[in-house]
């Protein structure tokens, strides 16, 4: 080793800015000796090391000044690099020298090829990532009203009022009215039906259906009687039933039946008011039901990949 003379491999000025670092590679040949020397000329610099890559460290130093003639042997071929590093609450930047000479171990090893070169490799890169996912849909279904009313005719007893009350939280909620004495059965005949192709009627009831979705196929009976309806919101008085200046949430005249989907906020204790415009009385039915749909959400962890390009070192000796 003695009979070979050190020949450089670096003597560099930079500056290292806080937060950032600064690296210098080298291929450095089995047997040789390194020896550098650091002088920061103002102040200290957070680290300073000497690694073999990719991440084995064999000199590191914290809040370094200067370092002089430290000799490092290296045991096998490989590329190896210097670390500088500067960090702290307003470090501001370091201006820095470098010397560094290489000693071959003999006469093979004198004209070993130290540049490093680099080649583009894409790296497939694993991770977790949390990630949102729907446990299960609760249908919460509130029967509201289920009610049979008798009206007289036109000019007698001809209206009625119904109080029927939501409760505070749902997302929508549904009425059918039907009149004569056959409308109950129609309408369980219709349940009935629509419950063969429609699993969701057959576990929550049409009433249920209609206020998600709003839609069924109900067959009109001849020669029943339409009736009025009112549905008044929970501020007005019941006897406000009879001023013709109120202002409805729904005022209809229907043939026989009528079903609707509404998806407003009105909440707590309200009216329905039914009149009978006919000359003969009849029977009116009222079913109402809200429904509320609660999401169950929960998370898991996913395992992803995506692809990195990076720069990776090599020796053309």
């Amino acid at each position: 080793m003695s009979q070979q003379k050190p020949l450089p491999l670096i003597e560099s000025n930079f500056t290292v800015r806080n937060t950032n670092s600064e690296d210098y590679y080298f291929g450095l040949a089995e047997g040789d000796e390194v020896t550098f020397s650091v002088d920061v000329t103002d102040n200290t610099i957070k680290i300073v090391e000497f690694n073999e890559y990719p991440n084995t460290t064999m000199f590191s130093q914290t809040n370094v000044g200067s370092v002089e003639n430290k000799t490092i042997n290296i045991t096998h071929k490989g590329i190896y690099y210097f670390h500088f590093h500067q960090s702290g609450f307003l470090a501001g930047r370091r201006n820095c020298t470098l010397k560094a000479t290489r000693q071959p171990a003999s006469e093979k090893t004198v004209n070993f090829n130290t540049t490093v070169f680099w080649k583009e490799k894409i790296d497939t890169v694993w991770y977790n990532e949390e990630e949102k996912y729907l446990i299960r849909v609760d249908t919460l279904v509130t029967p509201v009203a289920d009610q049979a009313i008798k009206l007289k005719k036109k000019g007698k007893t001809d209206r009625s009022m119904i109080m029927f009350s939501l409760p505070e939280k749902h997302d929508y909620w549904s009425i059918w009215i039907g009149t004569g004495k056959n409308a109950l059965t129609d309408f369980s005949n219709t349940e009935k039906q629509m419950a063969t192709t429609f699993p969701y009627i057959k576990k929550y009831g049409l009433m249920t259906a209609l206020a998600l979705n709003g839609s069924a196929s109900f067959v009109t009976p001849q020669g029943c009687l339409p009736v009025s309806y009112w549905i008044l919101p929970n501020q007005h008085e019941k006897q406000q039933f009879n001023n013709d200046s109120i202002k409805y949430l729904a005022n209809k005249k229907v043939a026989c039946l009528d079903y609707a989907r509404r998806s407003d906020t009105l909440t707590g204790i309200n009216y329905l008011g039914v009149y009978n415009e006919n000359k003969k009385k009849m029977d009116v039915f009222v079913k109402i039901v809200s429904v509320r749909v609660v999401e169950n959400w929960g998370t898991r962890n996913i395992k992803k990949f995506k692809l990195e390009t990076k720069q990776e070192p090599f020796l053309k000796d």
